[in-house]
């Protein structure tokens, strides 16, 4: 069986109910116990200032350069002076009128 996720998951549940024959291609499985084996895990992410489901939304400003969470994109340490927003994505009212 393969499960693929193509998406953010913070876990899978597997329910095994244990119906002989058992046949997998998972090297030293021991038919006698109850177990799930797992034979191959592929863990991905988003890379740096991408973050959302497919990895298709940039990270706003966060202050100092800092990375956004590629989970839902907030900035752990706020926004840059300019910036505001829980994204940092809209331009500080202080800033709309000065041309920034």
């Amino acid at each position: 069986m393969n499960i693929t996720v193509n998406r953010v998951t913070q876990g899978i549940a597997l329910y095994n109910s244990k119906n002989p024959p058992i046949s997998t291609i998972c090297k030293g499985y021991e038919p006698s116990f109850a177990t799930i084996e797992i034979c191959e895990v592929f863990v991905m992410e988003c890379k740096d200032y991408k973050y959302g489901p497919n990895c298709v939304f940039d990270c706003g400003h966060c202050k100092n350069n800092t990375l956004c969470s590629k989970i839902d994109g907030t900035c752990e340490n706020g926004c840059e002076t300019e910036w505001s927003g829980s994204f940092c994505h809209k331009v500080s009212s202080a800033n709309e009128h000065t041309g920034y």
